[in-house]
């Protein structure tokens, strides 16, 4: 198997999260190692899903499938270890259909994390309402002063 992998020129591998205990055996990813492909194992269902539409690659169930056109493309596969978390950067991605980019919120505590994430989630909205609809009624008391200011000068 390791041998048909490498004959198709992939050097990266992203392996989903499998009921399986051990879904590719220690012997498989020394000798992937030694081919130097790089193994990035037990991903969850739903990143392998985004992985799969912001690289445009297709995922491949056994290995007779394995073809050179279903691959994606990047000048840089990295992988980063921030706190307790593993990270895989992709770079230089190349066909894509769509940009894609993630967003790394840290926090000390669980409370400021969430409160962090819902304040980046409102201004993911606030974005994606000025992308739609082309307007933007301003915050914080603007729009009140601006109608007094005008008022005072009518009157």
């Amino acid at each position: 198997i390791c041998r048909k992998i490498k004959a198709t020129k992939c050097n990266v591998l992203l392996v989903q999260k499998s009921i399986i205990k051990e879904s590719i055996c220690s012997l498989a990813l020394q000798i992937l190692a030694e081919m130097q492909i790089m193994v990035i194992k037990d991903i969850e269902r739903d990143d392998l899903e985004f992985i799969v539409n912001s690289l445009n690659c297709v995922p491949i169930a056994d290995i007779e499938s394995m073809k050179h056109e279903n691959f994606a493309f990047a000048d840089c596969v990295e992988e980063r270890l921030y706190g307790q978390e593993k990270i895989i950067i992709f770079k230089g991605v190349k066909n894509v259909s769509c940009k894609t980019a993630t967003v790394v919120i840290r926090s000390s505590n669980t409370l400021l994390l969430k409160e962090a994430e819902r304040s980046f989630y409102d201004a993911l909205c606030v974005i994606r309402s000025i992308i739609r609809r082309r307007y933007l009624v301003a915050g914080g008391g603007s729009s009140e002063i601006e109608i007094s200011f005008n008022l005072r000068q009518f009157s």
